[in-house]
């Protein structure tokens, strides 16, 4: 072990329904535009009808959509008229609503657009500040023979003596013993195989620590971050030496490691799951 230098869905809630909208008719282009905010009144009203469907309303009736927003049906009826041919919303032979294909390609952009790098590298430089130990943030890799994990982030301590791993690293997320998946994987194993009964505390804590199990020279915390569609983007771990740190240091390093995960859970749209996030 030694010292290496390297560069290191969510639910969305809507506005609150807009009855008696003042409105003011623009005489250059005929649409109606709210006085008080300035924007379009039927933007508005289309808007909130798609942030009416949720993860575990992934299809609504013209009665459903009605009863979230408050807008009478015949409203509802001309403006899902207009997000359905422009595919943001597609009606089934159910007489349903669901989201279209529109919506998933402007998701996809955002995706795109959504750096990690820019997101998460400044939280984990944080936490390697306050805390003088290598931090590192880790991503599943589910499509290859064997699912792994891979080091996408690494912010190294400031020690002579450290974690000696570096970004592009893999590690497994599949194995008979407890030992070969180590602090990270078994809290990304957590979320990602909820059906695993072995990792219930850690679902429910929300962050996990242990001391000398996969490496006897070293000990970690980590914690899971997600995104907007509530989705294990990956895990902050914060890892040190057994021979500089013990048990009950990694135990109270727990807060800080969740509430690094949380915050990053936040920067990538996602929301709180476990109540703290310590900003």
């Amino acid at each position: 072990m030694h010292r290496k230098r390297i560069s290191g869905d969510a639910l969305i809630k809507s506005p609150e329904p807009q009855q008696g909208v003042d409105l003011a008719k623009d005489a250059s282009s005929g649409v109606s535009q709210d006085k008080d905010s300035g924007g379009v009144a039927a933007v508005d009203r289309a808007l909130t009808i798609l942030q009416t469907f949720r993860p575990d309303q992934l299809s609504l009736s013209l009665t459903d959509i009605a009863k979230m927003t408050g807008f009478n049906k015949s409203t509802i009826l001309r403006l899902n008229q207009s997000l359905e041919r422009f595919e943001y919303l597609v009606r089934g032979a159910d007489r349903r609503y669901r989201i279209g294909p529109s919506a998933w390609r402007l998701g996809i952009l955002f995706q795109r657009e959504l750096r990690l790098e820019d997101r998460v590298l400044p939280l984990l430089q944080e936490l390697a500040v306050q805390t003088s130990e290598t931090v590192a943030f880790w991503i599943p890799l589910l499509n290859s023979e064997s699912p792994m994990r891979i080091c996408f982030l690494r912010i190294e301590s400031e020690h002579e003596v450290a974690h000696n791993f570096k970004v592009g690293d893999t590690m497994t997320l599949v194995g008979t013993g407890e030992q070969k998946l180590g602090t990270a994987g078994r809290v990304m194993r957590a979320f990602l195989y909820p059906d695993h009964d072995g990792d219930k505390t850690i679902r429910q804590a929300g962050v996990f620590s242990s001391c000398a199990v996969r490496d006897p020279d070293v000990l970690g915390v980590a914690a899971p971050v997600f995104n907007s569609s509530d989705e294990l983007v990956g895990v902050v771990s914060l890892s040190a030496p057994t021979s500089r740190r013990d048990a009950e240091w990694a135990k109270s390093q727990e807060a800080q490691v969740l509430a690094t995960a949380e915050k990053a859970t936040l920067a990538l749209g996602g929301e709180l799951k476990f109540g703290r996030g310590g900003i």
